[in-house]
């Protein structure tokens, strides 16, 4: 088996450039710490998302700024919310819910809020160290007293990438998962 570290990924959103000049006017995002998978970071700026059931507010940007607007939620924040977030992978919104998204100088609504599928990253060197395609699905298994297995585990693969597996909130929760959890990879 191998192993992999696992990170929470909480809620947050990725925005273009020209939704932020609608959201926060001109400038761009101000770097507050870098993440895990670089160049991304999260900006000292927030936004409030705004759903038929719901508000939350204070919700993280990461940057860079992307081609496209994604809220990427966990299934308890999409029903706090109202919002019929489907499981997706990041890109990939044809089926994803109208959400709205405010920020200090204005709000948008965006068919952009969905719930991020679990996914590794990792580099082409290190996909091919551990036998791993692009889109292949395997299960991780996690240890501990709430551990288990996560099946359906999407494998993405690009050179910027860091060995992780990402999973969000909710997930991390029923699985016990904290700081410096590991999973093991099977097939």
């Amino acid at each position: 088996m191998t192993t992999i570290p696992i990170e929470v990924s909480a809620r947050h959103i990725h925005l273009t450039a020209a939704d932020w000049r609608t959201l926060f006017g001109g400038g761009g995002p101000t770097v507050a710490r870098p993440i895990s998978q670089v160049p991304q970071f999260v900006a000292s700026e927030r936004v409030t998302l705004q759903g038929p059931k719901g508000v939350i507010e204070r919700v993280a940007i990461v940057g860079p700024f992307r081609d496209y607007t994604q809220v990427e939620l966990a299934q308890t924040d999409a029903l706090r919310l109202g919002v019929a977030a489907p499981l997706a992978e990041s890109g990939h919104l044809e089926q994803a819910a109208p959400i709205d998204i405010i920020g200090p100088r204005g709000r948008m609504t965006r068919s952009a809020a969905i719930l991020q599928q679990r996914h590794i990253h990792a580099g082409p060197a290190e996909a091919a160290a551990h036998g791993l395609h692009p889109d292949d699905l395997v299960t991780v298994t996690v240890s501990g007293p709430r551990g288990g297995q996560m099946h359906q585990v999407l494998v993405r693969v690009d050179p910027s990438f860091q060995w992780q597996l990402h999973v969000d909130t909710d997930e991390a929760n029923a699985f016990g998962i904290g700081p410096n959890t590991l999973g093991q990879i099977t097939p």
